[in-house]
């Protein structure tokens, strides 16, 4: 399989790619949205809550960001995402129908 940064190169080039390619270039790209989401949340908190650790500073958010888009464009999306989040393992799969029962139960709930 091909780098995330070649997968997406051949798209914007019109070229085939496969189906596979695609499935995993996309859970590739949902994990750095989610990453990039958290970065914003701590950037967020750190302003509110006036805090002073490395985390919650603009710069280093900034770096880590840069290096997380770099390693995931560098690898194939299947190994970026590993085996642990890979729709084909059938105990992520289990985990999600769990996550996603409690999520349907909370997200439903009627306060008595």
């Amino acid at each position: 399989m091909n780098t995330l940064q070649d997968i997406i190169e051949s798209i914007k080039n019109n070229k085939e790619v496969s189906h596979e390619e695609l499935k995993y270039s996309v859970l590739a790209l949902s994990s750095l949205l989610f990453f990039e989401e958290q970065a914003i949340k701590k950037l967020y908190e750190g302003k509110v809550e006036k805090r002073n650790t490395f985390i919650y500073d603009p710069e280093f958010q900034m770096e880590e960001s840069f290096h997380r888009r770099k390693r995931a464009m560098q690898q194939n999306p299947k190994k970026y995402i590993g085996w642990n989040n890979d729709p084909d393992n059938p105990a992520y799969q289990e985990f999600r129908s769990m996550a996603m029962k409690v999520a349907d139960k909370v997200l439903n709930h009627k306060p008595d």
